[in-house]
């Protein structure tokens, strides 16, 4: 682990009755995967990080101590791609380049979980359900897939509209709707429980979208794209909210919401990390800067305390930081 001091302020003018001051402390270094790491989330209480990489392999890290917890989980035969917490942080999913989806307990006594099957292509993208009994995954086969964690099995057929793999996706916090992005360079949602998509997709990005979230009241999407930029879009409607957020250098790899819906964190081909105020369209401050190397993925704490990324090098970077 290593640990270099940054900037300790940027402060953004916003007019006469609001000045914001984004605060970012240190810079920490988590090391212990021995390749690219593809995708990092926190669990629900903030206390732990779980990392997929390209070596296949899966941590699991204490973010108080910021060291490994246990020994890598193993089992999948290709790169894990993507990783996410249960609701009550009790389950990890994964998925991976070997076609399948795990599930994996974060305590010892639990017992191993078979692999999920049913994609004929890589799974690039795993999320849990608000209530934890459902995942959904997208896959280089352009389906869409839920998943019954309760049955390891399933749950109705897949849902079928991009024309290119799926990139990305992710469950609104009611657990009504998903949202995915797709290399045909559309987003599109759609209704969890009859599989319909809603609306036409959604279109405006003219390269790959790489990445998809949902805001935690679920009105809003944020969209990353092999373009360079960010989109909002308003959920409901389906249609683009203002004009799209430019400022990176590379593809858009990974977007993620602060837990007030306010911020944004988006990690880039460009080595950069960004954080964006939503009420403005305006980057917030200079760019976070990592290990060298693409940012695979970028992820805020619970409480906004802290921005996690995983990096194109093998490392997991932190900062702490403060919104005031």
């Amino acid at each position: 682990m290593s640990c270099h001091i940054r900037r300790p302020f940027e402060i953004i003018n916003l007019g006469d009755q609001l000045q914001l001051c984004f605060t970012t402390f240190y810079h920490r270094v988590l090391k212990g995967h021995t390749d690219k790491v593809l995708s990092v989330a926190f669990s629900p209480d903030g206390k732990r990080i779980v990392s997929g990489s390209a070596d296949n392999t899966i941590c699991l890290w204490d973010t108080q101590t910021r060291t490994r917890i246990g020994s890598p989980l193993k089992g999948h035969a290709g790169w894990a791609r993507s990783v996410a917490f249960s609701p009550d942080g009790e389950w990890v999913v994964s998925g991976s380049y070997d076609k399948t989806v795990r599930l994996w307990g974060t305590r010892r006594s639990m017992p191993t979980r078979s692999p999920l099957r049913g994609h004929s292509s890589k799974v690039l993208s795993v999320a849990f359900s608000s209530d934890g009994r459902t995942v959904v995954s997208g896959s280089s086969d352009r389906t869409i897939r839920l998943w019954d964690v309760h049955v390891e099995a399933p749950s109705g057929l897949p849902l079928e509209g991009h024309n290119g793999p799926v990139q990305s996706v992710a469950m609104s916090g009611d657990g009504t709707r998903i949202v995915s992005g797709s290399h045909d360079k559309t987003v599109c949602l759609w209704d969890t429980k009859t599989g319909a998509q809603l609306g036409d997709a959604l279109e405006g990005h003219t390269g790959m979208v790489y990445t998809v979230a949902f805001s935690p009241d679920g009105h809003m999407v944020v969209s990353g794209s092999e373009d360079k930029t960010l989109y909002l879009w308003d959920a409901r409607a389906g249609v683009a909210v203002g004009r799209p957020l430019i400022g990176h250098g590379g593809g858009v790899n990974s977007v993620a919401f602060s837990p007030d819906g306010m911020w944004v964190v988006s990690g880039s081909v460009d080595t950069n990390v960004f954080l964006w105020d939503l009420r403005t369209g305006v980057r917030v401050g200079t760019a976070l800067k990592g290990n060298a190397g693409w940012v695979r993925s970028v992820a805020f704490s619970p409480y906004a305390r802290e921005i996690i990324a995983g990096t194109e090098d093998g490392s997991i970077c932190l900062w702490n930081t403060r919104v005031h």
